[in-house]
C-alpha cells in the first residue's frame, strides 16, 4: 500500500517508510495512532493496492452513522476482468462467488433475506445449548497442555486457535480430523479484498474449500444430522430457500469469520489481562465478572480492527471531504471503541466499566450474527484457563511479541506463557 497523494491528513502523510504498510501501525500500536486520526478535523484517506482510495472512519458517532447509512454499499466491486478472452465463468475459482453471494456482501433486501434464513441457528437461546460442549473442549485442551509437563505453552497455537475451530466444526457437523484444513483455508481467505498479490492464494484456497463442502453437502442431504450444515440445507422461509451458491457462500463466511476472529479475541484477551494484573486479580477474586470482562476485552482489545469494505454508491460529502462514487470506506471499529467522547478514560482497561456500548461486533443491519457464540466461547475459554492455571504469566524469556500484519484482524502470532 502507498500513501495517498490526495490525502490532506498529516498523520498519514507523515508516516515513515518503515511504517508502511499501514497495517503495521494499525496492529503494533493502534491506540496512539487512532487517537491522532480522531483528532483530525477531516477524514483521512489511504490508497490500497491497485490505486484504490479508501476513507478511514475513526470516530464513534461517524462509525455508527456509516454502518447504517444505505449510501455505503457492501456489494464488492468486481474483482476480475470479465472482458478478458480467457474469462470463463464456468471454470472460475469459487472465491468470487463466495465473496459475492454471502450476506456480508449484500445490501437490503437481499441481505435481509439471507439473514432471515439463518438467524434462528444463531439465536442466543440456541447457542447456549453449546455451553457444556465448549467447556468440554476447553478442558480437553487444557488437559493436553498440562500433560506436557513443561509448565509452558503458546496460548495462541495450543488454545486460542484450536478451541474455536473445534467448536465451529462441530456446530457445522464437520469431522474433527478436518479442522486443520479449515483453519488453513480460513487464514488464507481472511482478506479485505482480492488483489493481484493475493489472488492466486485465495483462488487455490477457495477451490479446496468448495470441493470439500461439495462432499459435505452430498453427505448431509443423504444423512441429515443435528448440525448447522443440515439446518442450512433445510432452511426455509415460506417457499424461499438458499440457492446452491448461497449455501457455499454462507458456510465460507461462517468458517472464515467465525474462526479467525474468535481465536484472536481469546489471544488478545489473555494478553490484555496479563498486561493489567490488577484487573486479572479482580477477575480471579470474582469469576462472575467474566461477562463484563469479555465486553471490555471486546471494546479495548477486540480482534476486528476495521469493518469489511464498503463503497460510496454516489458522491457523499462527509466530515469535511467529498467521497467519490466508488471510493472505499473502512469503519475502524477499534478506533471508535476508544473514542473519549463516548468512553471515560478509553485507553484504561476496566472490567467493571459501567458504560460499555461498544461496536466491536458492528452496528445496524450487519451486526455480527455470531456475536452470541463468540461471547460464550470467550467467557468459557478465559474462565477455564484462569481456573486451571492460577500462576499464569508471560514467559519471561520472550521480550518482544509479534502482531499479525493485517488491516482487518489484530492478533498475536504467538503468546508464550508459563504456569
Amino acid at each position: 500500500m502507498t500513501v495517498s497523494k490526495i490525502s490532506k491528513c498529516p498523520v498519514i502523510a507523515d508516516l515513515r517508510p518503515e511504517d508502511e504498510p499501514y497495517s503495521k501501525v494499525f496492529t503494533t500500536n493502534p491506540a496512539n495512532f487512532f487517537e491522532q486520526l480522531r483528532q483530525q478535523e477531516n477524514l483521512c484517506q489511504i490508497t490500497m493496492e491497485g490505486n484504490f482510495p479508501v476513507w478511514l472512519i475513526t470516530k464513534f458517532d461517524d462509525a455508527q452513522q456509516v454502518l447504517k447509512d444505505p449510501r455505503f454499499t457492501k456489494v464488492p466491486a468486481d474483482a476480475r476482468d470479465r472482458t478478458s478472452p480467457t474469462y470463463d465463468p464456468e471454470n472460475e475459482a469459487p472465491i468470487y462467488r463466495m465473496t459475492e453471494e454471502n450476506m456480508l456482501s449484500r445490501d437490503a433486501p437481499e441481505h435481509s433475506r439471507l439473514r432471515s434464513l439463518v438467524q434462528s441457528a444463531f439465536a442466543p437461546r440456541y447457542i447456549q445449548g453449546f455451553r457444556a460442549r465448549i467447556q468440554q473442549v476447553a478442558d480437553e485442551l487444557l488437559d493436553k497442555i498440562q500433560a506436557k509437563g513443561t509448565g509452558q505453552m503458546d496460548f495462541v497455537e495450543e488454545y486460542a486457535y484450536p478451541l474455536p475451530i473445534v467448536v465451529l466444526a462441530e456446530l457445522l457437523g464437520l469431522p474433527h480430523h478436518d479442522r486443520e484444513k479449515l483453519r488453513i483455508w480460513s487464514e488464507v481467505m481472511m482478506e479485505l479484498r482480492i488483489t493481484d498479490s493475493n489472488r492466486q492464494a485465495l483462488e487455490d484456497a477457495s477451490i479446496g474449500l468448495r470441493n470439500y463442502l461439495k462432499e459435505v453437502f452430498v453427505l448431509r442431504r443423504e444423512q441429515p444430522g443435528d448440525d448447522l450444515v443440515t439446518a442450512l440445507l433445510e432452511a426455509r422461509n415460506g417457499t424461499d430457500k438458499l440457492s446452491e451458491e448461497e449455501l457455499y457462500a454462507m458456510v465460507f463466511l461462517l468458517i472464515v469469520a467465525g474462526h479467525e476472529t474468535t481465536a484472536h479475541l481469546l489471544g488478545n484477551s489473555m494478553y490484555t489481562l496479563l498486561a493489567n494484573p490488577d484487573q486479572l486479580a479482580m477477575l480471579r477474586n470474582d469469576p462472575a465478572l467474566i461477562v463484563p470482562a469479555v465486553d471490555e476485552m471486546l471494546r479495548h482489545s477486540g480482534p476486528v480492527l476495521t469493518s469489511t469494505m464498503r463503497r460510496a454508491s454516489t458522491d457523499i460529502v462527509w466530515g469535511g471531504v467529498t467521497m467519490k462514487e466508488g471510493d472505499g470506506v473502512l469503519v475502524v471499529l477499534s478506533s471508535a471503541n476508544m473514542d473519549a467522547t463516548k468512553f471515560t478514560d478509553p485507553q484504561v482497561f476496566d472490567i467493571k466499566r459501567e458504560y460499555n456500548k461498544h461496536i466491536a461486533f458492528g452496528f445496524g443491519a450487519h451486526f455480527c450474527i455470531g456475536a452470541s457464540l463468540a461471547r460464550l466461547e470467550a467467557e468459557i475459554a478465559i474462565a477455564a484457563m484462569l481456573q486451571r492455571f492460577p500462576d499464569l504469566q508471560f514467559d519471561p524469556a520472550v521480550d518482544v511479541l509479534e502482531w499479525r500484519n493485517n488491516m482487518l484482524i489484530r492478533g498475536l502470532r504467538k503468546l508464550p506463557l508459563v504456569f
